[in-house]
């Protein structure tokens, strides 16, 4: 039977209003356009909020937002970013004299990995920075290469990886290889 209408139950417990919408005990209960709605407002308010964190940081000639000498990673397109920076061997903007795989960095969001992700550190040029997880997490962190030492961070040198969490993922490797991680 299709409803249309208004019903109220003894004493307001539960009020149904036509169109999907219901109170109960006089509080309002969303419908699920308007939780999606507020899902939306919510991760638009988190980027208002990331901007006033960010406020004064300034990009590099890398693409990386920078604040007080160490570079943000806000994104997954950030973690992307540094690990083709780190692998490739760039320099570090702050400090031309050395490698941005020894330069610090911090993760100021939980990120969603969304596709295969390349280890942070090769053998050429291994991690030797810090990376500060700010007690953040990466998840769905997939992996699958053909490389010795695998994981998030790939070969690493006297590098200081600090509360960081990953929450889940797979990481393959077709060469049998050690397997490396932080957390």
């Amino acid at each position: 039977m299709l409803f249309k209408g208004i019903i109220i139950i003894a004493l307001g417990v539960m009020l149904v209003i036509g169109g999907g919408a219901t109170y109960y005990f006089g509080f309002y209960k969303k419908s699920t356009t308007e939780k999606v709605e507020d899902d939306k407002q919510e991760v638009a308010q988190k980027d208002t909020e990331q901007e006033t964190i960010t406020n004064n940081a300034n990009y590099s000639k890398l693409n990386l937002k920078q604040q007080d000498g160490t570079y943000l990673i806000e994104s997954y397109k950030d973690l992307q970013l540094l690990s083709e920076y780190v692998n490739r061997g760039d320099e570090d903007t702050n400090n031309p004299d050395r490698l941005l795989s020894e330069a610090s960095f911090k993760l100021i969001n939980d990120i969603v990995c969304l596709n295969n992700f390349v280890p942070i550190g090769t053998q050429d040029y291994p991690f030797k920075g810090n990376f500060l997880g700010n007690g953040k997490t990466i998840s769905n962190l997939l992996i699958n290469c053909n490389q010795d030492y695998t994981g998030l961070f790939g070969v690493t040198d006297g590098a200081t990886i600090t509360c960081l969490g990953i929450s889940s993922g797979e990481i393959k490797s077709d060469n049998n290889s050690n397997f490396s991680s932080a957390g």
